[in-house]
């Protein structure tokens, strides 16, 4: 990963759209667009929450380092 960059409208297994930019080697932005809804996969980490319309998304820790969330279709997660 360069020092600084983003990329947008990666489209991720699941039919989810990804927003990232990050500054210094880390991460400033990321947002999740869920094109047809379901449930969402990421890497846990410290603090970690998740954001949409304003409302914290609960989420279910899972396996190896993994939460689990669920969306809706056209929804728009932003992770913090």
């Amino acid at each position: 990963m360069s020092v600084d960059g983003e990329y947008k409208g990666v489209v991720a297994r699941g039919a989810f759209e990804l927003d990232f930019a990050w500054k210094v080697k880390k991460i400033t932005r990321w947002l999740i667009k869920s094109k047809a809804g379901g449930k969402c996969r990421i890497e846990d980490r410290p603090g970690l929450k998740i954001n949409s319309g304003g409302k914290e998304i609960e989420y279910k820790k899972i396996r190896d380092g993994l939460v689990e969330f669920g969306t809706s279709k056209d929804g728009v997660y932003r992770i913090e």
